[in-house]
Order: structure tokens, then C-alpha cells, then sequence
């Protein structure tokens, strides 16, 4: 589905409210006219002597107040109905939109998301339940209400014909010089929301290093420049105001002159006289704010174009084949010359690859481990094997199928993955355990804490499984959330089991425990990083990565036999 006007498509999908809403404010503005003639009737007759019929003209007039009360009501639940629905459907399509959304464009552009899906999405309501609205209101009364002028007396019409233009030129040419520094606003807002996250998740690196100051005056300087670029768009905004007013009331007072000049020439009556003052007040109100909607319009117009920039981020591909069942293949995970390289902006750099010819093969219920200098690859080779980048060249077989080819939810239901960095939800302990999951099994839950080796310490707790975890966390130590994630990997019992350094934070009989645990599940496979190469020796095949590069293939005592990189590096831990 192209999603480069999905906005536009899902306000068309709800057009039926703003006609509704346009047929409403017809109804109010020719209501105006309708009461401003009963009046100029009423007016005229008591300066021709005639009877007036009070409750005639009491009774319309309330009933008028009435009927306008109830279009009015109307109508504001209209656009509210038309807002709420919008949003609903732009919100929803936004959330289904980034859940297909590239790994990468996450890492670059956290804060632009946070600001896209709170502050932009929050402009377009206000777009869409307070400056539509107005608009077609504002233009609505001034249609109307030209009608009914220039049946009363075209000359009186003519001058507001010939000031209007130059309004609505005059605030274009302004509009367009805000809405340049409304842009330049939103991407200082972006760049300020990354700074700030930077410096909350750095927090700990900032205070150890005692750089608050430093990273404070980061965010003094972005801020700075959003107040300059703040400056210049309200003295643009000054500027609008006091021309649209001045187009306010030069019309305003030439027509006036002009009725009044009619009125000592007998060419329209007293009464006429006061309809015109009721009805030039309603459309004078109207064109001088009808600029103003426009500018504003246009400036939210760029949070509408900022959300859809969000619905065109690059996406995940994703196949249609959804092998429920594991077939009957000799290799569950297959590599064949894969080399991958990250992107440098939105260009592939093959020149630094970071894989290099990589191939492997792995079978069902086999323990293998990734070893290797910091840098080599490995935990790239981990994101590539879950879906999280694109191979550049060669084939990633999952269960026989070319990886591009699987539908990628299903896919990663065959995976359970342990980042270095463990992730917990702001849920309790038993949520974070089965996120997802429809019906907790508890048992399984105990069993998969037992594994982990951090059952014991849930049960010291004094909410047990309820215990809520905190931020990302913050309420366990690093170990303890280390081995909750190792906990739910387990509980999610996925074929393939992919580990990256899941013991780094654990201490010597934690990961004993886990090593046993992992050495003794025959069902799954499991490819795991290792922290510590002495927790590996017993896995069926080791793979030794050198930048970029598999050099060495086999399991501990052949590679120690090799004498080789791997020799080296688990004689130096040795010797540590």
C-alpha cells in the first residue's frame, strides 16, 4: 500500500462529516441573513409608520437563536466526530507502520519518532477538529453573506471585492515564510529530543565523568537556536496580524461610507442600512480570520507531512511463507557467502563491510558458539540472523526457506533473542517473563526462572512475580535483569535460541548454572556469543570471527589444537 498520502485517503474516507459540517454552518450563516432581514423589515416599517408585529418578530427571532443553538451543537460534534476518527485511523495505521519499520531507522531517529507521534500527531488534531472546521465556516459565511449583499446593493459588495484579494495575497506571501521557520522549529525540536536522550540514557557515563555541564550545554545551545528561529516566526506572525487588521478595517470603513452615501440617496432603506452593518460585521469577522486559519493550516500541514514521512520509513521485507511446522532439513540455519555492510546515511557502504563471505551451517538441536575480538562481527552476524538487517550478497536459509521469503512475524516466532543489553518492559516480573502471551502458564514461568537461575531470587521478592520492575528495569541489578531475559528466552522455547554475551553480568555460579542449562536442552538450537570461552568448551562447533571473516571452524580441542586465534584468545582469558 502506498502510504505517501495515506492521511489524505483516511480524510477522504471520512469526507461525509465535513460535508455534513458544511451543509450545518450554510444552514447558520443563512440563518444571519434570514434574521438581519426581519430586522431590516421591522426597522422599515417603523420608520414608515406602519404596524409592527412584535411577536412576530420576537417569536422568529428566538426561534432563530434556537434552531442556531442546535446546528451549532450539531456541527461541533460533527468535527469532533470527524477529528476522533481521523486520528483513530492515522494512529493506528502510524502504530501497524512501525511495527514494519526497519531496526535501523529506530536506532537513528528515536527522538524524531517521540516527537512525531505526541507533538505532530497532536497539531493534527487540532488541525482537523479546530482549523478545518473554521475554515470551511469562515468560508461558508463569506459565500453566504456576498449572496445576500449583492442582492441588496452590488456597489456595497464591490468593496469588499477589491480588498479581499490583496488579503488573502498579502497573508499567502507571509504564510510562506512562517511555515519555512515552522519546518526549521520541528527539526530543532527533533535534534533537542536526541540530545535529551542521550543525555538521560547516558546519565551514569555523565556522572562518572562529571560532563553534566558539557552535555547542559548541548542542550542550552539547541535551545538557543529554537528561540532565535522562534523570534523571527513571531515577528513574521506580528507582521500578519496587524496587515490582515488593517485589510479588516479598510473595508469595513469604505463600505460603511458607501451605504451611508446609498442610504441619503434613497437607494436602499434604513432597515437595509442595519442589515448591512449585521450582516458586514459577520463577514468582515470571517475575511479578516480567514487568513489567519490559512497560515495556520499550512504550518500544521507540516506535522500531517512529517507523520506520513513516518508511514514512508523503509520496511522490513517480508515474504508470504509461514512454515508452521519445522521441516525435515538437514541445516536449520544456513549462511552462504554472506557479506553485509551498514549504511552511511541512506547509502550502503561496500567498501567497509562488517561480514565478509560468511557461511554456516547449522542443524536442528545443535549448540554452537560465536567467538571472536571486539568488533569482529558477531553481534551483527546475531541481528542479521533475527531479521533485524538485510543480507548485501549470498543466502540466509531459515529451516530450508530463503529468509526474504518468510513472512518475518512468523520467522521470528522460530527465534528467541538475548541482546547484550537486556530489555525489561515497565511491567511486573511475570508480564516481562510472557510478554504477549494470551494464556501465562505458571509452571512453565517457575521452570524457566529455574533454568535461568534467578527463581530463588523472584520468590525473596516481596511481590514475587508481581513485582514490578521499574524503567527498563531500574528496580533489578544488571545481573537480575540479565537472567530474567535468559528466563524468557527459555519460556518462549522458540527452535532457535540466540544468545549474544548472555552472561557478561553474572557472576562465576550464575553462569555455571546457565552454561549446564544451555548444554543440557537437546530440543532447541542455540547459537550463543560467549563472554567467557571457558563456558563454550562443551558446545558441538565453534565458529572464530576476525574482522569480519569466520577463520576458524571446529569445537574446543580442535581449535586448540590449531594454535590459531582461538588458542590465542583462550590462552590469554587462561592466563587472566
Amino acid at each position: 500500500m502506498r502510504t505517501q498520502h495515506t492521511i489524505r485517503r483516511i480524510m477522504l474516507k471520512y469526507c461525509y462529516l465535513f460535508v455534513v459540517a458544511g451543509i450545518l454552518s450554510y444552514i447558520l450563516s443563512e440563518l444571519v441573513v434570514i434574521g438581519s432581514e426581519i430586522i431590516s423589515n421591522a426597522i422599515n416599517a417603523m420608520f414608515d409608520g406602519d404596524n409592527i408585529d412584535i411577536e412576530y418578530v420576537a417569536g422568529n427571532t428566538l426561534l432563530i437563536i434556537i434552531i442556531s443553538m442546535v446546528v451549532t451543537y450539531i456541527k461541533s460534534i460533527t468535527n469532533e466526530l470527524f477529528s476522533i476518527k481521523v486520528q483513530k485511523d492515522c494512529k493506528n495505521i502510524t502504530v501497524e507502520s512501525l511495527e514494519r519499520v526497519q531496526y535501523r531507522f529506530f536506532e537513528k531517529n528515536e527522538g524524531t519518532i517521540i516527537n512525531k507521534l505526541t507533538s505532530d500527531i497532536n497539531d493534527m488534531g487540532k488541525l482537523l477538529s479546530e482549523i478545518f472546521p473554521e475554515i470551511l465556516q469562515y468560508a461558508v459565511t463569506i459565500i453566504t453573506i456576498s449572496i445576500a449583499l449583492v442582492k441588496m446593493n452590488w456597489l456595497i459588495f464591490a468593496g469588499i471585492v477589491v480588498t479581499f484579494p490583496l488579503v488573502i495575497f498579502t497573508s499567502d506571501m507571509i504564510a510562506k515564510k512562517i511555515n519555512d521557520l515552522a519546518r526549521k522549529r520541528r527539526g530543532k525540536y527533533d535534534e533537542l529530543a536526541d540530545i535529551a536522550l542521550d543525555n538521560i540514557e547516558g546519565i551514569e557515563v555523565a556522572k562518572a565523568y562529571a560532563i553534566e555541564e558539557t552535555l547542559g550545554l548541548r542542550v542550552s545551545s539547541k535551545a538557543k537556536e529554537i528561540l532565535k528561529n522562534e523570534y523571527s516566526r513571531n515577528r513574521y506572525q506580528a507582521l500578519a496580524n496587524g496587515i490582515v487588521l488593517l485589510m479588516k478595517w479598510v473595508p469595513s470603513v469604505g463600505c460603511s461610507l458607501i451605504a451611508l452615501f446609498l442610504v441619503l440617496k434613497n437607494t436602499i432603506t434604513i432597515g437595509e442600512f442595519m442589515s448591512f452593518l449585521v450582516l458586514f460585521g459577520k463577514i468582515s469577522t470571517s475575511l479578516s480570520e480567514l487568513p489567519f486559519r490559512i497560515i495556520d493550516a499550512r504550518e500544521m500541514l507540516i506535522s500531517v507531512k512529517r507523520i506520513e514521512e513516518l508511514l514512508c520509513a523503509p520496511k522490513e521485507v517480508s515474504g508470504d511463507y509461514k512454515g508452521s511446522e519445522l521441516k525435515n532439513v538437514e541445516n536449520i540455519i544456513e549462511l552462504k557467502n554472506v557479506s553485509f555492510s551498514y549504511a552511511s546515511g541512506n547509502t550502503k557502504c561496500f567498501e567497509n563491510r562488517i561480514l565478509k563471505d560468511i557461511n554456516v551451517s547449522i542443524k536442528q538441536g545443535e549448540k554452537v558458539a560465536i567467538v571472536g575480538a571486539s568488533g569482529a562481527g558477531k553481534s551483527t552476524l546475531l541481528k542479521l540472523l533475527c531479521g533485524f538487517e538485510e543480507v548485501d550478497e549470498g543466502d540466509y536459509y531459515l529451516c530450508g526457506q530463503v529468509f526474504s521469503k518468510w513472512d518475518i512475524n512468523e520467522a521470528r516466532r522460530l527465534i528467541s533473542y538475548v541482546p547484550q543489553d537486556s530489555f525489561l518492559f515497565p511491567e511486573t516480573i511475570l508480564e516481562n517473563l510472557a510478554y504477549g502471551a494470551k494464556n501465562i502458564d505458571i509452571e512453565k514461568v517457575e521452570n524457566a526462572c529455574k533454568k535461568a537461575g534467578i527463581y530463588q531470587k523472584v520468590c525473596e521478592l516481596p511481590d514475587g512475580f508481581n513485582t514490578e520492575v521499574g524503567e527498563r528495569g531500574a528496580n533489578l541489578s544488571g545481573g537480575e535483569r540479565q537472567r530474567l531475559s535468559i528466563a524468557r528466552a527459555i519460556y518462549k522455547n522458540s527452535p532457535i535460541i540466540l544468545l549474544d554475551e548472555p552472561t557478561s553480568a553474572l557472576d562465576e555460579q550464575t553462569e555455571k548454572i546457565i552454561s549446564k542449562t544451555i548444554s543440557e536442552n537437546h530440543e532447541n538450537t542455540v547459537i550463543i556469543i560467549a563472554h567467557r570461552l571457558s563456558t563454550i568448551k562443551n558446545v558441538d562447533r565453534i565458529y572464530c570471527m576476525d574482522k569480519g571473516e569466520i577463520v576458524e571452524v571446529g569445537n574446543h580441542e580442535e581449535l586448540i589444537r590449531k594454535n590459531g586465534i582461538y588458542a590465542a584468545l583462550y590462552g590469554k582469558e587462561a592466563h587472566n
